[in-house]
């Protein structure tokens, strides 16, 4: 009876980190699924009109549309932020502040040379069309912010908790977080610029948890060069 009760108890701790871990990737990703599909969708349709010669990809009528499509996906730490930033009790436009500074153009021709911050050496990398770093990052800011509010007197909080958070949680996740999570990604990665939507004819792909620690979650996607493939061969 010991060992059943043991294995009940074991088995209700599974389904609750399980129910857990669902709960926060819904409320995370959910919210601007409707953006993230029509995007694709725009992205897939770009490819069926430039495939059938319909339109070029010197013309910036076609550069205007896949900068929409693609918006999403290169800001998508922006997105992130903002409902990771709700979910884990931050403040999600100080998270959204975050965010923008791992994406800052500035930041991003940065990637790859040496860097450091107060003679700390930076691992820089592209931080664009990021999952895993911007949400790891709200949850640290979550916890920092909770822990100001306890320390700073409540009449000059509002002042100087968004100070130390930027002093504090955007050094923390450009020398820890970030490279600490793109260096744990897998082989096989999923990348948002080979997933687009689909008007039909191409191959839909639900994913869950798609291997690859940097894109999680692409919900709905069709390879577009898979696709651009197919359409060439007269498939």
């Amino acid at each position: 009876q010991d060992t059943g009760s043991k294995e009940e108890k074991t088995e209700k701790k599974k389904e609750k980190i399980g129910s857990a871990l669902v709960d926060v990737i819904s409320s995370i990703f959910m919210p601007f699924m409707g953006a993230f599909t029509g995007c694709g969708l725009l992205k897939g349709l770009l490819v069926l009109l430039t495939t059938m010669g319909v339109l070029s990809t010197e013309s910036s009528t076609y550069t205007f549309l896949y900068a929409a499509g693609d918006s999403i996906f290169y800001f998508m730490p922006i997105f992130l932020a903002y409902t990771a930033g709700k979910k884990f009790g931050a403040k999600p436009f100080m998270s959204m502040v975050i965010a923008c500074t791992m994406v800052y153009p500035t930041i991003t021709t940065l990637s790859g040379d040496g860097a450091d911050f107060l003679g700390i050496p930076v691992q820089l990398i592209s931080y664009t069309s990021s999952v895993l770093p911007i949400i790891f990052a709200c949850f640290f800011q979550a916890k920092f912010e909770k822990l100001c509010d306890k320390l700073i007197p409540k009449l000059v909080r509002g002042i100087f908790t968004p100070l130390l958070v930027l002093l504090v949680v955007i050094p923390v996740s450009l020398i820890v977080i970030g490279p600490d999570r793109c260096n744990r990604r897998c082989a096989g990665r999923c990348d948002p610029e080979s997933f687009a939507g689909s008007t039909g004819s191409g191959r839909i792909c639900i994913c869950g948890i798609v291997a690859g620690d940097d894109y999680l979650w692409c919900p709905l996607g069709i390879y577009s060069d898979r696709y651009e493939q197919l359409c060439s061969a007269g498939v």
